[in-house]
């Protein structure tokens, strides 16, 4: 409801996906292809792996090693809920107007890994409180920037199928953490050390968005939003532009 008032969407060009002639219509656009793409989508395989982090194996951790009660346990995600809703589009709009969108992936990687360096050396629910803050903002700079930048590198012919890779590697991401980081608590000893590995792998795939988020500046204008105005050139268009 409050997208249908308050967001203005503009018109997109339809793309013809009939088959003429009798041809078969070619599949080649739908795949996901050159080294932008395909190190983005690893990237976020990669980032997605420490945001899943933050639930299941958090949850499990915080009541079989920490032994917070299920009230508390409660109360961290309710913080990581309420927070979502009050910060996600004002941080979002900040992102854009100071251009710093494409490397909101790489610090959110710092936000996380320094939760998780908290999580792992602190046994008070206050600290986890504070830690659950810091995380969620990292969580919002992740999960709404890498969507627009997934945008960015597909066309108007094949962007659902884009979106459908995006999600299969959201999803693989976090499918990972919810089944490696518990078996981490059994490796490490103490389990607490665990999280410094979560952290590391939070900065080498933050390292790693910087390698190739360069290719998505290249690709970012909507070729759509060209073919209405030719007379506008690729560059002036922004990596998204959500008009409230």
């Amino acid at each position: 409801a409050l997208a249908l008032v308050l967001i203005r969407f503009d018109e997109l060009t339809r793309t013809d996906l009939r088959v003429r002639g009798g041809s078969k219509p070619k599949l080649s656009g739908l795949l996901p292809k050159g080294k932008e793409t395909l190190g983005f989508l690893g990237v976020v395989v990669v980032l997605f792996y420490v945001d899943g982090s933050l639930y299941t194996p958090l949850s499990l951790y915080s009541a079989g090693f920490i032994h917070l009660s299920n009230q508390e346990i409660g109360l961290l995600f309710t913080t990581n809920g309420l927070l979502i809703a009050v910060l996600q589009l004002p941080l979002i709009q900040l992102l854009e107007r100071s251009g710093w969108i494409n490397y909101a992936p790489t610090l959110s990687a710092i936000l996380m890994a320094s939760a998780y360096i908290a999580v792992a050396n602190t046994h008070s629910f206050e600290a986890y409180i504070v830690a659950m803050a810091v995380a969620t903002v990292g969580e919002i700079l992740l999960t709404v920037p890498t969507q627009l930048m997934i945008t960015a590198l597909s066309g108007p012919s094949n962007r659902g199928a884009y979106q459908g890779y995006y999600s299969a590697a959201t999803s693989t991401g976090r499918t990972l953490a919810s089944f490696i980081t518990p078996i981490t608590f059994l490796v490490f000893n103490p389990p607490s050390h665990a999280w410094y590995a979560v952290g590391i792998v939070s900065i080498v795939g933050g390292i790693a968005h910087l390698a190739v988020h360069g290719g998505i500046e290249r690709t970012e204008s909507y070729p759509e939003e060209t073919a209405r105005n030719p007379k506008q050139k690729p560059h002036d268009t922004k990596l998204a532009e959500f008009k409230l």
